[in-house]
């Protein structure tokens, strides 16, 4: 089994005692199950500081804390549709919480979430808008012999397919049907 590469306070703790008692650092890292390495790190940084917890270190700290990218990757889930500015407006509004675009996408990228292209963006013009409105009005009252005409449905397990009449304009259509 490959030895773990860092101790718990505890550990980190029962470690120093160990040592300060006369036991070598191989005999130390083996009852504890990490490498020698660990041992004589943690050694030297108790006696160049006296304490066993990590130094500072160099860098930037985290912008955001772990309540903070709970609520980015909560949001960005409930709302699918959020792009990073609209997600960084609403954590500066809710939160309080500055941060770059940047930074929301690396928190979400850090749990998985990425990008995707819709396939297809719907047409929105308010021509469009008219021309739908009027093919639902002119099909609200159709009886189900008038809609046999044009489509038929076969449903196979989880599947539903739809077939239309070439003499008719529809975008033809297979999808997958979720229970």
């Amino acid at each position: 089994m490959r030895p773990r590469r860092n101790l718990t306070m505890d550990q980190q703790y029962l470690a120093i005692a160990m040592l300060q008692t006369g036991r070598s650092q191989t005999e130390v890292a083996t009852e504890l199950r990490v490498s020698q390495s660990v041992i004589s790190r943690l050694q030297q940084r108790y006696r160049e500081t006296g304490r066993v917890t990590e130094r500072c270190r160099s860098g930037c700290p985290l912008a955001t804390s772990h309540a903070d990218d709970h609520y980015i990757v909560n949001n960005a889930l409930r709302n699918r549709m959020m792009n990073a500015t609209q997600l960084q407006a609403r954590l500066r509004e809710v939160r309080g919480t500055q941060v770059s675009r940047q930074t929301i996408r690396n928190r979400l990228h850090q749990r998985g979430l990425r990008t995707r292209r819709p396939a297809r963006v719907p047409d929105h013009t308010t021509r469009h808008r008219r021309h739908r409105l009027a093919w639902a009005r002119e099909h609200l009252r159709w009886t189900r012999d008038q809609w046999a005409s044009v489509l038929t449905f076969y449903i196979f397990h989880k599947y539903v397919c739809m077939y239309y009449s070439s003499s008719y304009s529809f975008l033809p259509a297979c999808q997958t049907w979720h229970e």
